[in-house]
This record gives structure tokens, C-alpha cells and sequence, in this order.
């Protein structure tokens, strides 16, 4: 079946080209960006995607950022990051933390992260969520135990998620222990990205 980006292609009229039939044709042609309810601009837009890689990345490169656990069994955002390494056909944004899906699709969700802590023996979770923490993506979690206050624990999760228009992609974490004494979490290095692939 043709598509509609094939549907769209522009056609090479030579010049001194007179015939009726013909001039009809370009006219149509022109029509039908109209027709596919798409702009030129739009067209141009969707074939760039095909022939690029559809991706974002935020990261932190040790610069000690200080997530605050106030409770137990609480998740709490990563944000805001150090910058934005890519952002291709998705909006990635460092001081939000997330990453924006513009192009629906299967995409690879990839994180890593360092971390340390003052307090004595915690555990971490880290876990990918959607849209402001309102859907969880259980599949995309891990969890780390520091062996003391000081320690430096790294952590890195992978997997596949179908993501929709305007899907954001974040980090969250939470300790599940250590009761209603708050804690703090001094994330070294961190990275989150994503990659559609499919």
C-alpha cells in the first residue's frame, strides 16, 4: 500500500512542458499535500525522521545532585539534569527531566546512575514512569542497597515500552526503608535516553 510520505513526492516537470494533461498534473499533484491533510513542510518533517534516528538523551556527569527522601516508600522525580546530549525528533528537556515522545511507536528506554548517600545502609529503587509519575513501567525497575553511608552504588536498567504523542519519560526514585527520617540521595552521574525502534 502506498504511503503517504510516497503519495507526496514531488514530481520533475522539464521545462518548456505545455501540454495540457501535463500542467494538470503538477496541479494535482500540488493538491495533494492538501489532500493528505499535511503541509509540504509537514511531508519534509516525517521523511527526515525516516532517514535519521528518532532518539533523546538528558544526563548529569558528576556534578553531586541532592534528590531529598522525606519518606519511606515515596517515589520522588530525578530532576532537573545537566543537560541535553540529543534531541532528535523528540523534546528532551534537562531542567523538566524528562523526555517528550513526539512519534508513536516502540522505543528503547535506557538508564544508568551512580549514586551515594550519607546515611548508613538504605535501600534504592529507581524505576521509569510516564507522564509525571502517573503510569509506572514496573518492567523498566531495579533496586540497590548501599552498604554504608558513603558508598558510591551504580545502577542501570533497559527494556521496551510502546509510547504514544507526548508520552514524557522520566526517572523516579524511592527507599524503602529507614521509616520517616529523612534522607538524602546525592546522585553522581546519571543518564536517561530513548531510541524508537519500531
Amino acid at each position: 500500500m502506498e504511503t503517504d510520505v510516497e503519495k507526496a513526492k514531488i514530481v520533475t516537470i522539464p521545462e518548456g512542458m505545455e501540454e495540457e494533461d501535463d500542467i494538470e498534473r503538477v496541479v494535482e499533484h500540488e493538491r495533494g499535500f492538501e489532500s493528505l491533510g499535511q503541509s509540504k513542510e509537514d511531508i519534509d518533517t516525517r521523511i527526515g525522521r525516516l532517514e535519521q534516528p528518532i532518539c533523546g538523551q538528558i544526563f548529569n556527569a558528576d556534578n553531586n545532585q541532592a534528590i531529598v527522601l522525606a519518606s519511606q516508600d515515596t517515589f520522588v522525580q530525578v530532576k532537573p539534569f545537566e543537560s541535553v546530549a540529543i534531541s532528535q525528533f523528540v523534546e528532551a528537556s534537562a531542567t523538566d527531566g524528562q523526555i517528550v515522545i513526539i512519534e508513536p511507536g516502540l522505543y528503547q528506554i535506557l538508564l544508568s546512575m551512580s549514586y551515594s548517600t550519607t546515611a548508613t545502609a538504605n535501600t534504592y529503587e529507581l524505576e521509569i514512569q510516564l507522564n509525571r509519575g502517573t503510569r509506572r513501567l514496573t518492567h523498566l525497575h531495579a533496586e540497590r542497597k548501599t552498604a554504608a553511608g558513603g558508598d558510591i552504588a551504580s545502577v542501570s536498567v533497559s527494556g521496551f515500552e510502546n509510547l504514544i504523542q507526548s508520552d514524557s519519560v522520566e526517572i523516579w526514585v524511592q527507599r524503602t526503608d529507614g521509616g520517616g527520617s529523612s534522607k538524602t540521595l546525592t546522585i553522581r552521574d546519571s543518564n536517561l535516553a530513548v531510541i524508537k525502534v519500531g
